[in-house]
């Protein structure tokens, strides 16, 4: 091309800066409508403190991440306030440099060719997308991670230690150390790794740099041993399973047939079409490799043996690594041949990322947001002044920012810890609204949805989001109505008009037993049971039981609600309890459902009967991990 020639432009440059502007178009598309998630919430809200002790001690040894993102909220929400676009924006811009520096690695390890579709991918894969728009550690620690590689290759295999590498390589790698716990990680083993290749005098030039590293860190010594001491993230995470590598490239490829497809075939034609004589390619290859699976198997033990840490974002830090070597062997490309399959991986990338992923549409309508927008137009569309709200969430200030945003009142129902309560009996039995609108979110469980399906005629509106589900229940049928989604009822009484259990003594209730082969099931479905009670104290100590038990009576998920926490001063209570089994589908064949009454205490207890029927989530309820095919 005259022009490129005319201005010194190759190729090369050429095709970065279309990587860099697709890299950014994905990232910041519309990037002013992104609504907060729980995680980036939970930051915000640790963030509120006077002063820089109480955020410590508050905001962030309580948490189970590095101090350096929090403060980095901390006074960034001082200066600009707290807007979504403002606070997710350095998080974008750390997203899109950590393409270009996939680039710069990429080439100095294998070649310019190797480096150019190892940065393709990392620009189109919803992974690197999705938390490079996250205003969390993950961009950062990434960015950082990779600019400390691109200066620690500079130092130990081409030996340039001069102040400028020096420096950065000190900057980024002591950055990365305060951003993440896995960044951290990523800058010891990276440090560890320096040592096998080095020799001589240069070697304790070397070491000397990394106790640099080591010093800077010192002051965090003591939040890392506070958040150590608690051993987990939270407790909410399951051990990992034989299939999580499978699973997680299945997630990072977009659980596209036609991208797995494309990338192999590519990584194969390229890859055999020339030879890639980079000298000390294969050193890479095998450091790429070692990062990547000592980061997996100590995440995986450490989840095994002591407290579950891994998911998907814990090798967000490595997976650059994998990207690299398997475009490691592409070289000497025919210039038509190079941008066949740049256009080919950018097409079904992009593609597969909008159309089997829904990225846009399941990240730019968040629950918190989409739920506060759904009572905001239905109260006008319902035509009510003073809506009556019932919203459950792990920290009732996530909606109350969308609340305030959409000019509506706080003075709403707030359900904590997903416990039902007396109280919202009350204000049902009392208030008798024409219209309900009840929102739940972030895997809050289901128990209020199945009391509530159960104490009103009609569902007139019904919204999925991520982690979040939205109803308009009413008694009243003003519009169209939705279906209830209540399959497969069955229910234990007592043939002889007597009770399923009846007695001050601790024991266990006539169970309610199912056949699970009998029951149409798949990973989206919910098992909801009811227990009908007469009579009971506000104290009784007693479960209803949900257990799913193999063929050899072996249990494989037990779960339970206290009956006390339904407890109300009218004569009959009715106990809920509801379970999503996609965690634990499929199920086993010849397993048995149970459910039944556990009481522990001397109270008087008289139940009388126990149902049992199916419900369903949507796919687009875990959509942002998870296939949202059935």
């Amino acid at each position: 091309m005259p022009f490129l020639k005319k201005y010194n432009i190759s190729d090369d440059k050429l095709i970065v800066f279309f990587i860099l502007v697709l890299a950014s178009v994905l990232r910041l598309y519309n990037f002013w409508n992104l609504p907060f998630m729980h995680d980036e919430f939970s930051a915000i809200i640790r963030s509120q403190y006077d002063n820089l002790s109480d955020l410590i001690e508050l905001g962030i040894k309580t948490d189970s991440h590095p101090a350096g993102v929090q403060i980095f909220i901390y006074y960034w929400i001082k200066i600009f306030g707290i807007h979504e676009w403002s606070l997710k924006l350095p998080f974008i811009i750390c997203g899109i440099i950590s393409v270009l520096l996939v680039y710069k690695i990429a080439k100095m390890w294998f070649g310019s060719e190797s480096a150019v579709f190892s940065a393709l991918a990392i620009a189109v894969l919803q992974f690197t997308i999705f938390y490079s728009q996250l205003a969390r550690p993950y961009s950062p620690g990434l960015c950082f991670v990779l600019l400390s590689t691109l200066y620690w290759t500079k130092l130990v295999f081409r030996k340039e230690y001069n102040k400028t590498n020096i420096i950065l390589y000190l900057l980024a790698a002591s950055i990365a150390t305060y951003t993440h716990a896995f960044s951290l990680f990523f800058v010891f083993i990276q440090g560890i790794t320096g040592l096998f290749f080095l020799k001589g005098k240069v070697n304790y030039r070397y070491i000397f740099i990394n106790l640099l590293i080591v010093i800077f860190y010192i002051p965090h010594i003591q939040i890392f041993i506070t958040q150590m001491q608690r051993g987990d993230i939270g407790g909410w995470l399951a051990k990992p399973n034989i299939n999580f590598i499978p699973d997680f490239f299945s997630y990072t490829f977009h659980y596209s047939q036609i991208f797995y497809f494309a990338i192999i075939v590519s990584v194969y034609f390229l890859s055999t079409s020339s030879k890639n004589r980079k000298k000390g390619a294969n050193k890479f290859r095998l450091i790429s490799l070692l990062w990547f699976t000592i980061t997996f198997l100590t995440a995986y033990l450490y989840s095994v043996y002591r407290h579950p840490i891994l998911q998907f974002s814990t090798l967000l830090f490595v997976f650059p690594f994998i990207i690299m070597l398997a475009f490691s062997y592409v070289a000497n490309l025919k210039t038509n041949i190079k941008y066949i399959f740049i256009v080919g991986i950018t097409l079904v990338g992009v593609l597969s990322l909008v159309t089997t992923r829904q990225h846009y549409h399941i990240m730019y309508n968040q629950g918190f947001d989409g739920i506060v927008n759904n009572i905001s137009e239905d109260s006008k569309k319902y035509n009510i002044v003073n809506p009556t709200i019932v919203l459950q969430a792990p920290n009732q200030k996530m909606f109350e920012y969308y609340l305030e945003k959409n000019n509506l009142d706080n003075n709403y129902f707030k359900i904590v810890d997903g416990k039902l309560s007396a109280s919202l009996d009350n204000l049902i039995s009392n208030k008798k609204p024409k219209i309900l609108f009840y929102g739940w979110a972030d895997y809050e469980n289901l128990n209020t949805v199945a009391y509530l399906k159960d104490n009103f005629k009609y569902i007139l509106n019904k919204e999925s989001f991520f982690n979040s589900e939205y109803f308009v229940f009413s008694d009243t049928l003003i519009d169209e109505y939705i279906s209830k989604d209540i399959e497969q009822n069955h229910e234990i009484v007592d043939s002889s008009n007597e009770f399923i259990f009846n007695s001050h003594r601790p024991g266990f209730s006539k169970p309610l037993e199912i056949q699970t082969d009998s029951l149409k099931l798949n990973k989206f479905s919910v098992i909801n049971v009811i227990a009908s009670i007469n009579k009971m104290n506000s104290n009784t100590d007693a479960l209803l039981v949900m257990d799913i038990l193999d063929s050899k009576g072996k249990s494989l998920w037990w779960s339970a609600s206290k009956i006390n926490s339904f407890y109300h001063d009218s004569t009959e209570t009715k106990v809920y309890h509801s379970k999503r089994i996609y965690e634990n589908y499929p199920i086993s064949k010849g397993s048995v459902l149970k459910a039944y009454i556990w009481k522990q205490d001397s109270n008087f207890l008289q139940v009388e009967s126990i149902e049992f029927y199916i419900s369903h989530i949507q796919p687009i309820e875990f959509g942002l991990y998870k296939s949202l095919t059935p």
